[in-house]
């Protein structure tokens, strides 16, 4: 199993914390066996009224919202969550960077991120959602999105199936394709494992078992009658 390490962290909008901050835990240049060690003890120190508390609120919220599907539902953290999300920017932030270790080798570079807004109910609710992935030792900026959430609507997996369709027609001759862009179609193998990475994504977000999911669907198709 793979340990995971706080590479950087930003949070924006919660108490007097209404510009975007950012905590960064270590170098930049990530290297292939990185030193993590060194950095596990992570700190924060600043003159009062800084954000200090702000900060470590939103790592509780963020901890939450991952472990706890029901968090939003309780009354009581709605009700702490209008005392302490900041007024001018009226949502909530938080982004955090984070490296994935097998041994001694860094296996990947992800970054995720939620965003909170009140809805139309007058409750808060994740308003946006996406986590990003890129290989850790490379010097560019550029991310792979595995998935993306605005508003409820899945962003990602019509994008990746389109980049699927795209990568059949470019392995099939007798399927028209635009040839001045065809360099940038990848394998129809490399197509599917992304739409399945997006799924697995999806499923892991919603709390779906989709080999049950699976299961019960094709007991319905079963006793379907198709029509010829």
């Amino acid at each position: 199993m793979a340990d995971i390490y706080l590479i950087k962290y930003s949070v924006k909008g919660i108490k007097a914390i209404d510009q975007l901050v950012s905590l960064s835990f270590y170098k930049k240049i990530i290297p292939k066996n990185a030193d993590t060690q060194a950095y596990n003890i992570k700190g924060i120190y600043g003159m009062n009224g800084s954000g200090k508390s702000g900060i470590i609120t939103s790592v509780e919220i963020l901890k939450n919202l991952l472990i706890d599907s029901d968090y939003l539902n309780n009354p009581i953290v709605q009700k702490n969550l209008d005392a302490i999300i900041n007024k001018k920017t009226s949502e909530l932030f938080i982004e955090a960077d984070y490296i994935t270790k097998i041994g001694e080798e860094v296996t990947g570079f992800y970054r995720y991120n939620v965003t909170l807004l009140k809805g139309v109910t007058g409750r808060y609710v994740i308003s946006h959602e996406a986590l990003f992935t890129k290989k850790a030792t490379s010097r560019s900026d550029a991310m792979h999105t595995i998935f993306e959430v605005d508003n409820g609507e899945i962003i990602m997996l019509i994008e990746e199936v389109g980049e699927l369709a795209k990568a059949i027609r470019k392995e099939n001759s007798k399927l028209a394709i635009d040839y001045n862009r065809i360099s940038e179609y990848e394998s129809i193998e490399g197509e599917i494992a992304d739409v399945f990475i997006v799924l697995i994504s999806i499923c892991i977000n919603e709390r779906i078992n989709l080999v049950d999911a699976v299961l019960k669907k094709e007991k319905i198709n079963i006793s379907r009658e198709w029509s010829k």
